[in-house]
């Protein structure tokens, strides 16, 4: 592994930017001033109007043609420019084909939506905070910001997402997916309220009456998060990250079962009260390696010692 790092270093990673100025470096986006802080995990969405397709159109550049276009999305925090500013991701797309399904459909469904309600919708399920945009868009559930001058022939228009759901949060109606069923039907069906209810891939349809509760995020790692509930009546906790084999899931330290919530999240059913969550990414292949790893490494500590004390006999 360090050789080929080192090779990576050396061979290929010289040629990106080689001559990019300091600046372009160093530039900070003039939009991350107006989004709310704390920006950290802030999930902005940037519309498909942001894509190479506007290389030609930038204007007022500093630099050559492909250090201005690198600096153009960073003004609009272009998937994934926003990960340098602690942003989290959003409907970004599938860039490296590892995505599990069904997010690369719902990304394709909000970069086609228009000024259709849908995209909103996805937004919103997403726990996306904002959304940024080439053109003034009119759609309901979006209120407008902020609009920046950029490289762009336009100024970046910037919309607050009113509607959207928290990253964790609870509910106490739930719905089954019947087996072979698209998710994304039933979740764009307008009969389905997302602050309300949740889209299961298993498990049981449940209803609480006056439901009430709360979820908060009491702590975050790239591999794990916990979170607090407290409800009136059992219920589902909904975590907007995306379930990928290799999660697990406890509650108050005892195994829960997770399932996989509005297509592509995370969810737990959780009883009533105050209870501690903890999520987090354990894939048995990962344990079983670094456990033949381990093994490895401490029968060629036991093989050094003993020639060790062979040589001493000697």
């Amino acid at each position: 592994m360090a050789a080929v790092t080192l090779v990576e270093l050396c061979a290929i990673d010289q040629k990106a930017n080689l001559y990019a100025p300091r600046e372009l470096l160093e530039a900070r986006p003039a939009i991350l001033s107006r989004l709310e802080p704390p920006v950290d995990h802030k999930r902005v969405q940037s519309s498909p109007l942001m894509s190479r397709s506007m290389y030609d159109r930038l204007i007022g550049a500093r630099w050559d043609r492909d250090q201005s276009w690198a600096l153009a999305t960073q003004q609009s925090l272009v998937a994934p420019n926003g990960a340098r500013w602690r942003l989290a991701g959003a409907f970004d797309g599938d860039f490296i084909g590892l995505t599990p399904a069904p997010l690369p459909l719902m990304s394709d469904v909000v970069s086609s939506a228009g000024d259709r309600p849908i995209g909103v919708r996805l937004l919103e399920l997403g726990a996306v905070d904002y959304f940024v945009s080439l053109l003034p868009v009119q759609r309901p559930g979006l209120e407008h910001l902020a609009a920046i001058p950029s490289l762009y022939p336009d100024p970046i228009q910037l919309y607050r997402v009113a509607a959207a759901l928290p990253r964790a949060y609870v509910v106490g109606r739930s719905r089954v997916v019947p087996a072979g069923e698209d998710p994304l039907r039933t979740l764009l069906d307008p009969s389905f309220d997302p602050h309300s209810e949740v889209l299961l891939a298993q498990g049981e349809a449940a209803s609480a009456e006056n439901f009430r509760g709360s979820a908060r995020i009491v702590a975050r790692s790239f591999r794990q998060v916990v979170i607090e509930v407290d409800t009136n009546a059992p219920g589902h906790l909904v975590l907007v990250e995306t379930m990928v084999p290799g999660w697990r899931a406890w509650i108050d330290g005892v195994p829960a079962r997770l399932l996989r919530a509005n297509g592509t999240f995370r969810a737990v059913r959780v009883p009533a009260g105050v209870h501690r969550v903890e999520m987090a990414y354990r894939p048995v292949a990962v344990m079983w390696g670094a456990a033949i790893s381990g093994s490895a490494l401490l029968a060629a500590l036991a093989w050094w010692v003993r020639e060790r004390r062979i040589l001493a006999l000697r």
